[in-house]
This record gives structure tokens, sequence and C-alpha cells, in this order.
């Protein structure tokens, strides 16, 4: 089944009339201030990470001001639960500033930690997967040291220190879900700093959209999805299909959906939605790999996959080294190729994003990944609400000095200088059929002349009787 991001989920709530406006309005928020202090913490899914926070003792609260070229930013971390917020409900940028961030107990973080830990070995063991189940053992094992944290474990879950799985794998999975919760608000705070410099790093933009602050909403509950509403973001904590949706690469697709709003605003339909849902995907996997090259310790590794972290059943969403793979077109309409006039997913935004996916991906085997990502972002911000798939290729050739690698890349994915847009072009007026000319009536046929009777033939003539001979002449003597 195909997932489509938050983003879309987004798009359905405006095209039906938006979201219910939030009534509490903040007036003349003022920023406060913050006493940051530097701690380390466990995340969800990176393992242990270095964070400035606020707060003291034992609770800390997941907000600071973050320095972006001399520009201060606010960014916070939002508890559903604890505010009663819903992702149903639009809410207005100074109400959620004025909020109180997240609170995080260092013990509990380090307890949901060990529990994550621990469901995640039960799951590998059910599906034999040694290499993974020895992978976690060694990072379990400095925390049975921890007596009272052991004893704690013991008595809440006392399935996760069986030595072998008593439960089934869904179960496991359920509780897995469970206890990654706590610690995914972690994963957004942590996240979200470093993007905000991976950001300027790589585009010169010093926010995402243009905004003072980048707030998110944490959470939500029975939410399979995370999305960017233009001022703030919100994130799930899964249902049925995912895990919190709180890992790098998806942390960084929608948030790069917020860079391209404030770029080319590339509307959310057939081309132009392909290329937003590309764009994102790209920023968002590049945000990965810069992530473990500035932290080789986190856990997990870099990977050209999308939301591999997330699926309880599915392995991952989107693939940029083979599309196929994730039941995308690898070319201009190729195998996979969904009509952008469609009304199956916006015309196919999630499928056909596949197309550029794979470019970026092929030209970067090529060529710098870092150096393709530059002409990608400078086309990007060439291009306009509805550019299509002819207008990526030109704008990313001119950002390129129509280099012969980005050349060849998309030539490999069907838009080489040949190729035809197909999306949006309104149908030529079928000109009426001429009206059909009444039929002459058919002239009788002539009425058949009389035959006059033969004339017998003549008789034959009698031949003539042939001239007397004359007689010879005598010679003369």
């Amino acid at each position: 089944m195909l997932h489509s991001c938050g983003q879309t989920r987004f798009q359905k709530k405006l095209n039906k009339g938006g979201f219910a406006i939030n009534v509490k309005q903040t007036e003349n928020y003022q920023p406060f201030s913050l006493v940051e202090r530097t701690v380390q913490l466990y995340t969800a899914y990176l393992g242990q990470v270095t964070v400035k926070v606020s707060g003291a003792g034992d609770n800390i609260s997941l907000e600071k001001y973050h320095t972006i070229n001399k520009k201060q930013l606010l960014v916070k971390v939002v508890d559903a639960q604890e505010h009663n917020l819903s992702d149903e409900i639009q809410y207005s940028l100074n109400n959620l500033k004025s909020l109180a961030a997240s609170k995080i107990s260092i013990q509990e973080n380090k307890y949901y930690y060990f529990l994550t830990l621990l469901s995640a070995k039960k799951i590998a063991q059910i599906n034999n997967n040694e290499t993974f189940v020895s992978n976690v053992e060694k990072l379990i094992k400095p925390f049975f040291i921890d007596t009272t944290l052991i004893s704690k474990v013991t008595k809440n879950y006392p399935e996760l220190v069986e030595q072998k799985p008593t439960k089934s794998i869904n179960q496991y999975k359920k509780l897995y879900q469970k206890v990654l919760s706590y610690n995914s608000s972690v994963d957004i705070f942590f996240s979200t700093c470093n993007y905000l410099d991976f950001l300027f790093e790589k585009t010169g933009l010093v926010s995402v959209n243009g905004l003072d602050s980048l707030i998110s909403i944490n959470g939500i509950s029975n939410l399979d999805n995370a999305f960017f509403t233009g001022e703030y973001m919100v994130y799930g904590s899964g249902a049925e299909m995912f895990y919190p949706l709180t890992s790098l690469d998806v942390i960084g697709h929608e948030l790069s959906h917020g860079l391209v709003s404030g770029t080319a605003d590339l509307e959310y339909k057939g081309h132009s939605g392909a290329l937003n849902e590309s764009f994102a995907d790209i920023m968002g996997t590049m945000f990965e790999f810069y992530m473990y090259e500035k932290y080789p310790n986190l856990n997990g590794s870099k990977d050209w996959l999308i939301g591999e972290d997330l699926g309880m059943d599915k392995k991952f969403l989107r693939s940029m080294e083979d599309p196929n793979k994730g039941d995308q077109p690898d070319k201009y309409k190729g195998a996979y190729y969904l009509d952008p006039n469609s009304e199956t997913d916006f015309g196919g935004v999630h499928i056909n994003s596949g197309i550029t996916n794979y470019c970026f991906y092929l030209a970067s085997q090529q060529k710098d990944k870092s150096l393709v990502l530059q002409s990608f972002i400078k086309c990007l911000k060439s291009l306009t609400k509805k550019s299509n798939f002819m207008d990526f290729r030109d704008k990313l050739k001119l950002a390129s000095d129509n280099d012969p690698i980005i050349q060849s890349a998309l030539n490999k994915v069907g838009l080489n200088d040949t190729a035809i847009n197909d999306y949006n072009i309104p149908a030529l007026p079928q000109r009426p059929p001429l009206p059909q000319q009444p039929q002459r009536p058919q002239r009788p046929p002539l009425p058949q002349q009389p035959q006059f009777p033969q004339r017998p033939p003549l008789p034959q003539q009698r031949p003539l009787p042939p001239f007397p001979q004359q007689p010879q002449k005598r010679p003369k003597p």
C-alpha cells in the first residue's frame, strides 16, 4: 500500500476547507530568557547524544535559542498530551511559543532507552536476525551494572528480561512503539537544531520558510504521519503502520517541505508535486548523510532509503538507489509511472518523485554528492509554483553550467532534450463534425433504345474472269 507523507494529509485538510482555527491567541508574545546547559541524553533511534537544553536537576526542558549566522531561532518541542493539542487544529505560532516545552527526566530517559533496546532485541530474536541481536547485546551490556534499573525493568516488563521471547512478534512491536515514544522528543530536538546548521551550510538560508522559530508538536497518538504546516511541525507517535515518526530522514524530509515552501513553493500535484516530494526526499537523505559524517557514533547507518527505521512491517517507503523497489519509476514514463493528470496521489506526487530522486542518485555516484546538491538547490530556487519535469531539466542544466554528469543523469531518467511535457496541457477543442450533405436522388436509368434488326449480309460477288493474255510480240530478226 502506498504511504503518503504527512504533507499529503495536510494538503487534503486544506482542500476541504482547512483546519479548525484555535481561538486562543497569545498577543504580543515576548521572547523569554533561557539558562542553557549541556547534557547527554538518549534518543529513540540514534543512541546517546550531547545537547544544549534548559532546566536544572533531573528535569530537562527541550527548548533553546539556536544561533544561525548571528540570528537566534527558538527551537522547542511541545508535548501534545500535556497541552491537549490536536493535529486537527491549526494553532497560532505565538500560542505555541508560549506553551511549556516537553520535559524529560534524565533517569526516565535512560530507563526508556534500555526498554527500547530490549524490545528491539526480542523482535530480532523472533526474526532470527543474529547479527542485529549481537549488536544490540553490546549496547545493552553496560546497563546491567545498574541494579536499580534492572529491578525496575524486571518488575514492569518481565517479558523483556526473559532469555527467549515469550510473546508474539506483534505484541513486541506494539511494546517497542510504546517505549520509543518517550525519547522521540529528544530525536526531534537534537535533529531540528542540526537541521538548521545543515540548511544554512547547504543553502545559505537561516531558517525554514523564513520563520524565527521551529516549534514541534510531538506525541500525537494514533497518527501514522508527520507534517509541516508552514509554521510548525507535527509528529505522530505511530498507529498501525509505523513507530514514532521521528527518525533522521523523516524529520529532514518534513522540514524540507518548509524549504520548498519558502523557495519555489511547488504546487502539490502532478509534476510540480512530484518535484516537491523529490526535493524533500533529497534533502532528507542528504541530512542523514550529513549527520552520520558529523556524528559517526550514532546508532544506525546512512543509506539511500526513506523511512527504513519506521515501518512495523514495511522495510522502507522509497529507495533513491532503486526506485522500482519502492514501486516508483526510475525514468520518465517508465515502469510504475503514473499519469500526472490522474486523481491518485495528487497525480503521483509520491510515485513520480522517483524519477528525479534517481537522477540525483546517479549524478552523486559520479561526482561529490554535496556538489550535486548545490546544483539541485540552485535549480530549486529558480523553479516556480507550477514548474514541470521539463522546467526542472532546463533549470538543472543551467544551474550546473551544463555539467556533462548532470546531463548524463537526466538522459538516463528519460529527461533528455526531446522529452515532452504530459502534465496539465489543455486538450485541443475538437472540431464539430461537418453537417452531412443531403443525398441527391439517384437518376433513374435511361430507357434502353430499341434494337434494329440486323441487315442480312450482302451476297458474295462472283469473281471476274481473268483478262486474256496478250500474244507475245515476235522479236525482230
